[in-house]
C-alpha cells in the first residue's frame, strides 16, 4: 500500500467550535471506514490528531485501518499511542492481539488477550480467541472454560444483539456456534 499522509485541515484550529469540528471530522472518518475507504479514513482521522494528538479514538481507528490493509507497523504505532492516552481501555490491546496473530506471534497474542479480558471482563471475542489459543496448545480444559465464559456472556444479551467483529451473526446464532465448539 502507498504512504498515506495528511495535512492540517482548514477546519482545524479555526476558533470557536473546534471540538465540534474535530468530532465531525472523526464521525466522517468512521463512516468512511465502514465504507472501506481507508485512505480517506486515515486522512480524516489524521486531521483530528493534528488538532488533538491525544485523541484516543482516532489513534484506534487509524490503527484498525492500517491493520485492515496489512500495514502492521503503522497500526502498532498508533495503537501504542492510544495505550499511552488510555492504558485502561481494552480496544487497542485487542487490535494488537489481532496483529500479533497475523504475524505469528502467538505468545504476544495471548498476552494481549489476557489484558483485554482483565480490562473488559465481558469482551466475548477475547474469550473465544483465547479458547482457540488454548485448544491449539492442547489445553482442552482451559479452552472449554474460555468458550463457556463467552457462552454465558452471550446468553445475557438480547438474542438479536450483534457483537463486533462478528456482526454477521446475532447473539443467538453465535450461541449455537459456541455450543458446537464446546461439544
Amino acid at each position: 500500500m502507498g504512504e498515506f499522509k495528511f495535512t492540517p485541515s482548514p477546519l482545524v484550529g479555526e476558533g470557536r467550535g473546534e471540538g465540534v469540528k474535530i468530532q465531525n471530522l472523526f464521525s466522517e472518518a468512521k463512516e468512511l471506514f465502514k465504507k472501506g475507504n481507508y485512505p480517506l479514513t486515515i486522512e480524516k482521522s489524521g486531521y483530528t490528531l493534528s488538532a488533538n494528538p491525544e485523541y484516543f479514538d482516532a489513534h484506534c481507528l487509524i490503527g484498525q485501518t492500517y491493520t485492515n490493509i496489512g500495514e502492521y507497523e503503522k497500526a502498532e504505532s498508533h495503537l501504542k499511542k492510544a495505550i499511552e492516552v488510555d492504558k485502561f481501555n481494552a480496544e487497542p490491546y485487542y487490535l494488537l492481539a489481532q496483529i500479533a496473530r497475523e504475524k505469528g506471534r502467538l505468545e504476544e497474542e495471548e498476552e494481549m488477550l489476557k489484558k483485554v479480558i482483565y480490562l473488559e471482563p465481558s469482551h466475548i471475542p477475547a474469550y473465544l480467541e483465547m479458547g482457540i489459543i488454548y485448544e491449539g496448545k492442547g489445553d482442552k480444559n482451559r479452552a472449554f472454560k474460555m468458550r463457556n465464559s463467552a457462552l454465558n456472556l452471550l446468553k445475557a444479551l438480547p438474542s438479536d444483539a450483534r457483537i463486533e467483529p462478528y456482526t454477521e451473526l446475532t447473539a443467538e446464532e453465535l450461541i449455537r456456534h459456541v455450543q458446537e465448539m464446546i461439544r
